[in-house]
């Protein structure tokens, strides 16, 4: 039977404990790190290159312009976040309005129109949803929508007339 060297053994655990300590850091990323998001800054919407919203002050009316990026996205998540009750029926068909075609909203500007309560109102946005389908394009303009306020939050709540004088 071989005796072991002491000090050959003590060199083998050092080049393990190196090899161990390489190892681990191979698996570090090269890249630089993602900075984290300002907590007062609003996020933007996934929607790079697009004109995408009015950047408005008022609630209701972003809620309207949360509820058509979400739907021409295809958002499930943001879009069952912004309907009302009401509607909460119509989810599926409203997160497949634009599946499977090229979309995007254009030139989105939303305000709430004059009048409604507290917790209801109208919000009239201009602008397009423009699509894609195979070899044919298609411009649907935005229009004027419900809104309303349930649970603290203001939900997207349909469609609605045109408020008089439009």
């Amino acid at each position: 039977m071989r005796k072991l060297n002491l000090r050959n053994t003590s060199r083998l655990w050092i080049m393990l404990i190196i090899a161990s300590v390489f190892a681990g850091c191979s698996s570090v990323s090269n890249t630089t790190p993602t900075p984290e998001p300002d907590a007062n800054a609003e996020s933007a919407p996934d929607t790079a290159g697009e004109n995408v919203g009015s950047g408005t002050n008022d609630p209701a009316a972003a809620a309207v312009e949360r509820y058509l990026l979400a739907k021409v996205a295809g958002d499930g998540e943001r879009l069952r976040d912004v309907l009302c009750s009401e509607m909460e029926s119509l989810f599926e068909r409203e997160v497949l309005s634009f599946s499977g075609v090229e979309a995007s909203v254009d030139g989105m500007v939303c305000r709430r129109d004059e009048g409604g309560d507290s917790t209801h109102v109208t919000v009239t946005c201009e602008g397009s949803i423009n699509a894609v389908y195979g070899t044919e394009s298609r411009s649907f303009p935005l229009t004027t929508y419900r809104a309303v306020e349930e649970d603290g939050a203001w939900r997207w709540c349909g469609e609605a007339a045109a408020p008089a004088g439009s």
